[in-house]
Parts: C-alpha cells; sequence; structure tokens
C-alpha cells in the first residue's frame, strides 16, 4: 500500500524504508503470511525485512561498492543464549520462594513494607519467564541469519532487529514510555507501523485498544492498557512543558 498506493512526499521515513515498489508474488505473501512467527506468535519483522532475508541481500548496504561476505553473529548468539539461561535461573530461583499465591496470603499482604515488595517480586517472575523465551527466540534467529540490522559507526555488524526486549529498559526505566518501548517491541513495532502511525485521532489510545483486542477479552488488560495510555499522555505532555 505504501510502495504503490502512497506519494512518498505522504510517507514517514520509516514508511518510505518499508514500502515495498513491486507487488510481492503469491508464494512471497504466503511465506510471510504463513511463516511460523507471524501464524504463532504475531508478525516479528514487515514485509520488506521478510523478503530482504529471503533473497540473501539482507547484509548489503545501498553504498557499498561491492558486495560483502554475510557477517556471522558468533558474539551475538553467544550472548543472548547467555542471558536467556540468566533470566531462567532468576525464574527458577523466585519461583521456588514466590509464587502468585503470594497475592493473597494475608500473612505477606497486610504490612506495607511487605505487601509492595511481594508485588513487585510477583510481577518479576512473570516478566523473567518472557524474557528467557524472547531472548532465546532472538538468539535462534540470529543463528538463522535472521535479525541483522546493518552496521554501527565503527562497522560491526548489529543483529539487534529482531530483538523483542530490552531488560534494563523494561526493569529500570526512566519513564513509562522507555519501559512500553522495551517489552515486547517487535509487538510494539508492528503496532505503531499499522496504528500509531495511521490513526486520525488519539493514536496513543488507538494503539492500545487495538492490543487490547488483540490479547483477548480479559478486563485486565484494558485496565492495563487504560493505565498506560493515561501514563504516556501525562508523561508526553510534562516532556513538552
Amino acid at each position: 500500500h505504501d510502495g504503490l498506493g502512497r506519494k512518498q512526499s505522504d510517507l514517514s521515513s520509516d514508511q518510505r524504508q518499508q514500502r515495498l515498489l513491486e507487488r510481492p508474488s503469491l508464494l512471497q505473501y504466503l511465506s510471510y503470511t504463513f511463516n511460523f512467527h507471524t501464524c504463532f506468535v504475531g508478525p516479528i519483522c514487515t514485509p520488506k525485512e521478510h523478503l530482504v532475508f529471503m533473497d540473501g541481500s539482507y547484509h548489503m548496504q545501498p553504498s557499498d561498492p561491492k558486495p560483502r561476505n554475510v557477517p556471522y553473529p558468533v558474539y551475538a548468539i553467544v550472548s543472548k543464549l547467555v542471558s536467556a539461561l540468566l533470566c531462567l535461573a532468576v525464574f527458577t530461583v523466585l519461583k521456588r520462594n514466590m509464587t502468585l499465591d503470594y497475592l493473597l496470603d494475608p500473612k505477606y499482604m497486610t504490612s506495607f513494607p511487605s505487601m509492595p515488595i511481594t508485588c513487585m517480586l510477583a510481577g518479576m517472575l512473570i516478566r523473567f519467564r518472557f524474557y528467557f523465551i524472547w531472548i532465546l527466540a532472538d538468539s535462534i534467529n540470529n543463528t538463522a541469519g535472521m535479525g541483522f540490522n546493518g552496521y554501527d559507526k565503527d562497522g560491526n555488524p548489529k543483529w539487534d532487529l529482531m530483538t523483542n526486549v530490552k531488560v534494563f529498559e523494561v526493569e529500570l526505566p526512566q519513564n513509562m514510555r522507555s519501559a512500553v518501548n522495551g517489552f515486547n517491541s517487535s509487538c510494539g513495532a508492528w503496532l505503531r507501523r499499522v496504528c500509531f502511525d495511521r490513526a486520525p485521532f488519539s493514536p496513543a489510545a488507538a494503539t492500545l485498544l487495538l492490543s487490547a483486542l488483540w490479547h483477548g477479552f480479559y478486563p485486565s488488560y484494558y485496565f492495563m492498557f487504560i493505565v498506560i495510555s493515561s501514563a504516556l499522555v501525562v508523561g508526553r505532555k510534562l516532556r513538552k512543558t
């Protein structure tokens, strides 16, 4: 749609980068729509990124005078695998001494110091389970050659295109926006591209509503997204003042 149905002047920089100038073949369309990631966990990359990976040109840059060798992500694979195992270890240790049942135990929820600490550790227990799966999946993608994101200023390859979580940004965020952007990043990027950048009004509220509908009809999701949306709006207004 962006490549064939809209003027280039109407597109954002990201939309110009991700647009398709040629209509994909039926096989290319089906390979993106029904690949493993899309079917089981949702879109983890754009159609442009998928097609570039499939034709083997993902490691090339437009300014390259000659073809480059395909970079092999040994460091990225090993470091992410170690990080995933550390998250699994944290989850295993916390699960032995902390479960969600603690939130219903009056022994731990009566005094002020223990109540917020118990809630924080119980929430951390759930998050580290996601961290382990996402970082392990990112390492596996890199092993297959997926996730290359160009080169840094020193010419070193970056393998963070499909990184789905930034643990320190989530656990130690400077603001709500940083925490939201660091958690489930691939899903957030997809929501931003299909909803936030195209919504005619209230893009933050529309994006969070779409995310809530996508996750399912559970009241807790809608309550959470209402709180997040309000916090993002307040934070945006405070930064502008």
